[in-house]
C-alpha cells in the first residue's frame, strides 16, 4: 500500500478498491502520488489481444483492463468467446468417417467449424465422389463460358476449367462487352455522352462508363474539375467544409478525395505532451476548463492513455459526528451534519449503533416475509419503503421473489435437445428464449428432426428413379435428393 494505486493493489490482492483505501487510511499510509507513465503499444502486445481474456492480457502486460478493452476496440478485435468448444481427440477421429452434418450433430460443433477442422487435417469429405465426365459433357466445353457450363452441368467452375484445359480445348470467345478497348476507342471517350459512345462502338453502357472513369476522363458536358497538386496539399489542413468553400467544391467531393488519399481529418486542437501531463492531476471538469476542451474529449483522451480519474477527497466522519449517531433519527442527524440520510444510515450500521426511537426496527414476523413475495408488495403490506425491503432482503442473502419465474425440473431438462426449442417451451411452460439460453448453458446441441441423416437404403434409391419420385417416397425435398445424388456421382433419371 502506498507504492501503487488503490485500484492496482485491489487487483493484485483480489479486493475491492474501497476496502483497500479504507485500510490504507486506517494505517496512516499516504496514497501513491506517482502515476504510471503511458506505455506505447508494441506489435507483439497487439497480437495478444483477442487470443485470451482481457484480464489475462492485463495481468501479463501489467496494464489496466480498461486500456486493454479500449485498445482491442480501436483495433477492431472481437472479444474471445470462452464458450467456444474445443476439439477433443475422440471428435477428431470422427472427421472424414461420415458426413460433416452428422459430425456436427454428434459433437455439437457448427458445420462450418467441422468443415474447417477437416480441411485443416487434410481429410476429404466421404460423401464426395469423383463424378466421371460423359461424352455429352465434353462436347459442351468451349462452347460457352466455364461459369455457364458449370451451372448447366452441376459442377464447380474450377472443375470445368481444369477438365477443359486437360483436353486442350480453348476457352469460349469473350462476349462483345468484354473485348478490350482499342486506342481509337479510348480517344472517343468523353467527346460525346456515354450513351452515344456506346451506340457508336456497339458496346454496353456500363463498360463505357467504367473505361472512361478508369482513364480519368470527365464526362461530356460536365463541370468536372481535376484536382491539381496545390489543392491536394490543402487536404487535412482545415475542416472539409471550410476547404470546400475555399476551392469551390462540394463537401462530399472534398471528403471523398481526402479519404482516397489516406489523409486524416483536420483536428482543431491536437494533444500535446504538456496537455497529457495535466490529465489525472485534477478532476476532468477542471481539466476541460483549463485546456479549453469538452468534457467528453478529456475523458476519451484520459481513457486512451490509461490514466485513472482523480476524485475529490471524501468527507470522513469525525469522532464528534460519530458520537451523535443513534441519539436522534437518521434524518435529523443528516440535517445537522449536512450529509445524506443514506450516508448517515450506512455509518450507523457499520458502527453497530442501534437506531433511535424514530427508526422502526424489523420484527421477526417481517423478516420471515422477506423473499416470499415481490419487494413492492411486501413494502406496501408492512408499511415500509421498497428500497428498505430490498436492502434488508439482500442483507439476509435472500433471492428476490419472481412469480413469473419457474424452476427447471429434471423432467424438463431431459427434453432439451430432443425436440425443437419451441416445442420444449410449449411442453414445459418456459419461454422460448429461456429454453434456448438454458440449453446453451448446459452445452446441449440443437436437435432438428427435420434434418435427419441419410440411411444406406435411401442412398441405394438415388439414381434409380426420377428425383421427384425418390423425394416423394422418402419424404424429402427434390432439391435435397438432387444434391445427394450428385454427391455420389450418379446420373439423373428422367421420367418416362
Amino acid at each position: 500500500m502506498g507504492k501503487f494505486s488503490d485500484m492496482e493493489v485491489g487487483r493484485r490482492l483480489a479486493r475491492d478498491r474501497s476496502v483497500v483505501r479504507r485500510q490504507r487510511i486506517a494505517l496512516g499510509i499516504p496514497a501513491a502520488v506517482d502515476r504510471p507513465s503511458y506505455k506505447e503499444w508494441t506489435p507483439e502486445q497487439d497480437r495478444l489481444l483477442g487470443r485470451m481474456p482481457d484480464e489475462q492480457v492485463a495481468s501479463r502486460l501489467k496494464r489496466t483492463i480498461e486500456s486493454i478493452k479500449l485498445r482491442r476496440y480501436r483495433l477492431g478485435i472481437s472479444k474471445p468467446n470462452p464458450k467456444r468448444l474445443e476439439w477433443k481427440p475422440d471428435e477428431d477421429r470422427l472427421l472424414g468417417t461420415m458426413a460433416d452434418e452428422e459430425v456436427s450433430r454428434l459433437t455439437g460443433h457448427p458445420i462450418s467449424s467441422v468443415q474447417v477442422r477437416r480441411s485443416g487435417m487434410g481429410l476429404k469429405d466421404p460423401t464426395h465422389r469423383d463424378r466421371p465426365w460423359a461424352p455429352e459433357e465434353d462436347r459442351l466445353l468451349g462452347t460457352e463460358s466455364d461459369a455457364k457450363n458449370a451451372k448447366r452441368l452441376g459442377r464447380t467452375i474450377a472443375t470445368v476449367k481444369h477438365h477443359r484445359q486437360k483436353l486442350q480445348i480453348p476457352a469460349a470467345p469473350a462476349p462483345h462487352w468484354a473485348v478490350p478497348f482499342t486506342a481509337a476507342e479510348d480517344r472517343m471517350l468523353g467527346t460525346a455522352s456515354d450513351e452515344e459512345i456506346a451506340l457508336k462502338l456497339n458496346r454496353h453502357l456500363w463498360p463505357v462508363i467504367e473505361r472512361r472513369r478508369k482513364l480519368k476522363i470527365p464526362p461530356f458536358g460536365s463541370e468536372y474539375l481535376l484536382w491539381p497538386p496545390a489543392q491536394d496539399a490543402l487536404l487535412g489542413t482545415m475542416p472539409d467544409k471550410q476547404l470546400a468553400r475555399r476551392i469551390k467544391r462540394s463537401y462530399e467531393s472534398v471528403a471523398q478525395r481526402r479519404l482516397n488519399k489516406g489523409i486524416p481529418p483536420f483536428s482543431r486542437k491536437r494533444w500535446r505532451p504538456e496537455d497529457d501531463k495535466v490529465l489525472g492531476t485534477r478532476p476532468d471538469e477542471q481539466v476541460a476548463l483549463l485546456l479549453g476542451r469538452t468534457l467528453t474529449a478529456v475523458k476519451t483522451r484520459r481513457s486512451e492513455l490509461g490514466i485513472q480519474h482523480l476524485r475529490p477527497n471524501p468527507r470522513w466522519f469525525t469522532p464528534e459526528e460519530d458520537a451523535q449517531l443513534g441519539r436522534a433519527t437518521d434524518e435529523e442527524i443528516a440535517q445537522r451534519l449536512g450529509r445524506n440520510r443514506a450516508t448517515v444510515t450506512r455509518r450507523r450500521l457499520k458502527l453497530g449503533i442501534p437506531p433511535a426511537a424514530g427508526n422502526r426496527p424489523w420484527t421477526s414476523e417481517e423478516l420471515a416475509l422477506l423473499g416470499t413475495m415481490p419487494d413492492k408488495d411486501l413494502a406496501a403490506r408492512i408499511g415500509r419503503g421498497r428500497s428498505a425491503v430490498c436492502v434488508m432482503r439482500q442483507k439476509h442473502r435472500l433471492p428476490p421473489c419472481n412469480p413469473k419465474w419457474k424452476p427447471w425440473t429434471e423432467k424438463d431438462k431431459a427434453l432439451l435437445g430432443t425436440l425443437p426449442d419451441a416445442e420444449v417451451a410449449k411442453r414445459t411452460g418456459h419461454p422460448v428464449e429461456s429454453v434456448r439460453c438454458f440449453r446453451w448453458q448446459l452445452g446441449i446441441p440443437y436437435e432438428n428432426p427435420a434434418r435427419r441423416p441419410w440411411t444406406l437404403e435411401e442412398d441405394a434409391l438415388l439414381g434409380t428413379l426420377a428425383d421427384a419420385e425418390v423425394a416423394k417416397r422418402l419424404g424429402r425435398t427434390e432439391g435435397a435428393v438432387g444434391v445427394r445424388r450428385r454427391a455420389f456421382g450418379r446420373p439423373m433419371v428422367t421420367e418416362g
